[in-house]
């Protein structure tokens, strides 16, 4: 959920996650089961987490070289660093509308 916008989901939809407003579906029980995540510590990297779909089972949340999130599958994650994160206190600016960036 939207820390600002508690109406609005960062949910995966097209491989991308994407922030989208809880009425812009009329299928709101898979709005919440692509918005909903497991979270694994220590699955790829001591100290980190990933962050796997609860729709979509062994597909994790990774990031592309563009700052693009996406949902992809365990045996094609080339790079383990681009699905392991940290709990940070700070925000990055996002350059992309709509999707969450690093």
């Amino acid at each position: 959920m939207d820390g600002n916008r508690s109406d609005w989901y960062i949910r995966h939809a097209y491989h991308y996650l994407r922030v989208e407003p809880k009425n812009s579906t009329d299928n709101l029980p898979l709005l919440k089961a692509d918005s909903s995540f497991i979270v694994h510590a220590d699955t790829f990297y001591r100290g980190h987490y990933a962050l796997e779909s609860l729709s979509v089972r062994q597909h994790y949340i990774s990031w592309e070289a563009d700052g693009r999130l996406r949902i992809t599958w365990h045996e094609h994650i080339t790079d383990l660093h681009h699905a392991s994160f940290k709990v940070a206190d700070t925000v990055v600016s996002c350059t992309y509308f709509r999707f969450v960036c690093l």
